[in-house]
């Protein structure tokens, strides 16, 4: 007989929160000696939404961002699925701006935050479609992360909206696509988080000060302009701008993505005092819950508690012994040593014989563009950065092996010239440097398996070339971050 207070390999503490798209509990991995939040879904009747849900839980589980609570596993049973996320020990953005106004620099860094955990999930083809205060988490650690994608959405990959209706989100996270013709995507999530980037930075609603919004108010358009809640000292020139921008009714008139509202962002945070570091914890740190906590009381579905089972399982040395009740003879594991001995021999040689040990990497052409005359280093060109990418690189990661498309015989082989068949490139670069005036942008781009990334550099055109050398290490070590 299971446990009645397990899922699984959970054991449920106490609810911490009930909702309309799923009850959430404080639960204990006892595998790995940790807390973890678990969320209950009742999965719909019809299989194909079924398997919707499905493949949007583990789309999420996917997503790895310091931004966004972790996904660790899901639990399935026939009628039920549980997924089991990163426990933040803190509070909610929503008790937090309820309580108390934020200061500017710590406005900043949760609107920091939350651009970055939204650009985490728009790498994996994600709406998050329910972006309010409730749904960010602040943590011990001074960060904002992002939870609660349960109405999250996989737009068209072609069209880029999502094709059919979406499901219900809360008042606060409405927008004009969902009033007008119910059809959402990326795009409205960036009205939810202007929505939302106002409130932290006033302490107000712009669109009323009532949970749900004035629709006409909201249609139009129609809040009071960002400089009337002003802090001592005014805003950053560009915040205005850039939140009444996110609120813009039409669409195609707001920024064109996360990555430029991170870069703004990041731009108003450097005008800042060195001295205003972010407080994020100590401004919210005495509205943090209580631990420990009281035992768990509520009611829990009895498919899950019967049939629930992880999709993660750790391995157990006895499962190596045994097969069921049934246990091996000591014949069978005598065969399995010998028959490692004789395979790892020729792994080694295939090893020695597949190329130069290290990470394989693929460094596409600078693109370079130079206006106004401007005159850089005489080091400075496309084969210099290349060259520059790669110490960093192995700086950074270690032997690295590069393939370098900048040949031209090189590029005209491809990358199967250049390396044994079965190795495939771990991580493309991209390089753009672009001068115009007195200033060039240098952008670092890494394509891998986790999606695209990409980090920018502002330098003098006339600095010294050891500027330059250490922009292009600072880039590299962004990306690894």
């Amino acid at each position: 007989m299971p446990a009645r207070d397990h899922i699984g390999p959970y054991r449920l503490l106490r609810q911490v929160r009930a909702g309309g798209q799923g009850s959430v509990f404080l639960a204990y991995d006892e595998r790995l000696s940790r807390y973890v939040a678990v969320k209950l879904y009742r999965l719909p009747d019809q299989r194909q939404a079924r398997r919707a849900v499905k493949a949007e839980a583990q789309a999420l589980a996917s997503i790895e961002h310091p931004a966004v609570v972790s996904v660790f596993d899901l639990v399935e049973s026939p009628r039920h699925l549980a997924m089991v996320m990163e426990y933040v020990p803190g509070c909610d953005l929503e008790d937090a701006l309820s309580e108390q106004r934020l200061t500017l620099p710590t406005a900043l860094g949760v609107c920091q935050d939350l651009a970055q955990g939204l650009a985490a999930a728009r790498q994996q083809c994600l709406v998050h479609g329910d972006l309010k205060a409730a749904n960010v988490l602040l943590g011990e650690d001074g960060r904002a992360r992002l939870t609660d994608f349960g109405v999250a959405l996989r737009p068209n990959l072609m069209t880029d909206v999502v094709s059919q209706q979406p499901r219900l989100c809360s008042p606060t996270a409405m927008t004009p696509e969902h009033y007008v013709h119910g059809v959402v995507d990326h795009r409205s999530d960036l009205f939810a988080m202007g929505v939302l980037y106002y409130r932290v930075l006033t302490g107000r609603r712009p669109f009323g000060d009532r949970e749900r919004p004035d629709r006409q108010a909201l249609l139009r358009g129609d809040f009071v302009p960002l400089d009337e809640y002003a802090p001592r000292g005014g805003f950053p020139p560009d915040l205005p701008e850039l939140v009444h921008q996110l609120l813009e009714v039409d669409p195609s008139r707001r920024p064109a993505s996360t990555v430029e509202i991170r870069q703004r962002l990041l731009r108003m945070q450097r005008q800042l005092p060195i001295s205003a570091n972010r407080r994020l914890a100590d401004e919210t740190r005495h509205l943090f819950r209580p631990d420990p906590v009281p035992p768990m009381s509520a009611r829990l579905p009895r498919d899950l508690l019967k049939h629930g089972r992880s999709q993660i399982r750790p391995f157990r040395l006895d499962e190596l012994w045994s097969f069921g009740s049934i246990r091996w003879p000591a014949l069978a594991l005598r065969a399995v040593l010998i028959g490692l001995l004789l395979v790892l021999p020729w792994l080694g040689l295939r090893w020695w014989f597949d190329g130069q040990p290290g990470t394989l990497v693929v460094i596409a052409p600078p693109e370079i563009s130079i206006r106004g005359g401007q005159v850089l280093p005489r080091e400075v060109g496309a084969r210099w950065l290349v060259d520059k990418l790669e110490e960093a690189l192995t700086a950074e990661e270690g032997p690295v092996r590069v393939v370098d498309l900048l040949d031209n015989e090189s590029a005209a082989a491809g990358v199967e010239a250049q390396r044994p068949a079965p190795r495939e490139p771990e991580a493309t670069y991209s390089i753009r440097l672009r001068c115009s005036q007195a200033f060039c942008l240098l952008d670092l781009g890494k394509q891998n398996s986790r999606g695209y990334q990409e980090e920018q550099l502002t330098l003098f055109a006339d600095a010294p070339i050891e500027q330059w050398h250490q922009g292009v290490r600072s880039l590299v070590r962004r990306l690894q971050n």
